[in-house]
């Protein structure tokens, strides 16, 4: 009986053991991975540059140019018109996200803006 009592001590210290050395490799890893995530995600969205063409950028440039002036002189509907036109092309473009994002905002389409935000961060 004291064999088996010896034994299952045994066993529980070598999986409390295994079981440690698991969490502390974890905990040593964790902030490794954000850094790969980031790093994985610039790398698409240099692919994502390269892969427009020469006319979608322009097109881009000259839609967002268009949206500041209407957003500048007040018509924020027509701004709105012209970010979602820039992100039907180029949907990664962040500073036209966070540009309709703040419209949404001031419009009060607050669900709009949540998951514009969302997708920024």
């Amino acid at each position: 009986m004291w064999t088996y009592l010896i034994m299952l001590l045994g066993g529980v210290t070598v999986l409390a053991v295994f079981t440690r050395r698991v969490v502390l490799l974890r905990k040593e890893n964790a902030p490794a991975l954000p850094r790969k995530r980031k790093k994985v995600v610039e790398e698409e969205v240099e692919e994502k540059k390269t892969r427009l063409k020469r006319g979608d950028k322009a097109k881009i440039e000259n839609l967002m140019e268009k949206a500041e002036v209407k957003a500048g002189t007040g018509k924020v509907d027509e701004a709105v018109k012209f970010l979602v036109q820039l992100l039907a092309i180029d949907e990664d473009h962040i500073p036209a996200q966070n540009k309709l994002a703040m419209m949404y905002m001031k419009k009060e389409m607050y669900g709009a803006a949540a998951a514009l935000f969302q997708r920024l961060a």
